[in-house]
């Protein structure tokens, strides 16, 4: 029940142990995940934590995210993974069945087809859709702004960093996809627009197209602007991925979506890496001195000029 606020007696004054909170340790699987999820679903069962092993009163929370489903999907399925493929896992652009937004495009679905031409083309669209929002897909712009009205809704429970379980109608997802064939049709004047065009990393005076899209694993969240374009403004941003080898030695190569200097506007380095990371490429990190040096631009000590 409740307990008073107003005094020291219901005071908390010690921490469970790391050991006794859910954890795992070199499962068999493989692998484990976690993407703001359950912490009792992070790898194969029957290797997760039990969920009954810990006290209600702990409120462990279990929201489910299209990233986590995803994730569980592509490294579960797959025995043995490359170095190649982690990194292409980790750029996956995927909606899982079960997430928020293909539920809402199941719901449009097997409403009538519409009979306006531009609604029905959308229609169309979502019914050819391969659940991707790779730059070059032409059914992505209007399944993201279906969802983009549809966290707008005030009627509609959707987390946007959980996108799994929501509450909505069908008459919630209809009305969010009529409002972006409207939104495409008057700022692009046609529904089959690659998902690139919408999509951008603007940083300066660079504006490039992008993939991704919000709780996909390759995250992209944007700020919808006037001109009917997403701006990216959270998700993926640095990434750096580390990997050994049988003899222990390290290797690394890290991203980042601007650049090595993102507060000053005048330096070469405030975008320069933002056309790699729209890419999806990495680049090395050095860590051996001679290598950094064979790479210097330039070197100075504190105080000399």
């Amino acid at each position: 029940q409740y307990l008073p606020g107003n005094t020291s007696e219901t005071l908390w004054t010690e921490y469970l142990p790391h050991s006794q909170l859910p954890q795992i340790f070199n499962p068999d699987s493989g692998f484990f995940q976690n993407s703001n999820n359950d912490p009792f679903q992070t790898t194969l069962n029957p290797e997760n934590p039990d969920r009954d092993a810990y006290s209600p009163t702990l409120g462990i929370t279990d929201p489910m995210s299209n990233r986590s489903l995803r994730s569980l999907e592509l490294f579960g399925n797959d025995e043995s993974i490359t170095y190649d493929e982690f990194v292409e896992y980790k750029y996956d652009m995927g909606f899982h069945p079960d997430s928020d937004l293909i539920r809402a495009i199941h719901m449009i679905l097997d409403a009538p087809a519409p009979a306006d031409s531009a609604q029905n083309q959308a229609y169309n669209l979502l019914a050819e859709w391969d659940y991707q929002s790779n730059p070059e897909n032409k059914s992505t712009a209007i399944a993201i702004l279906t969802l983009y009205y549809l966290l707008e809704n005030d009627n509609v429970d959707i987390s946007v960093s959980n996108m799994v379980g929501g509450a909505f109608t069908q008459a919630d997802a209809i009305d969010s996809f009529e409002k972006a064939v409207a939104l495409m049709m008057e700022n692009y004047g046609r529904i089959d627009v690659e998902w690139q065009e919408v999509n951008r990393l603007i940083r300066g005076d660079v504006d490039l197209g992008i993939g991704g899209a919000p709780d996909v694993l390759h995250a992209v969240y944007g700020d919808l602007g006037e001109d009917g374009r997403f701006r990216g403004i959270a998700g993926d941003s640095y990434v750096m991925i580390i990997a050994w080898d049988a003899d222990g030695n390290l290797t690394s190569e890290s991203i980042h979506q601007y650049g090595s200097a993102t507060l000053v506007e005048d330096s070469p380095h405030y975008a320069d890496q933002a056309p790699i990371f729209v890419q999806r490429e990495l680049k090395p990190v050095w860590m051996d001195e001679a290598i950094i040096r064979e790479n210097l631009n330039s070197a100075y000590a504190p105080g000399e000029e």
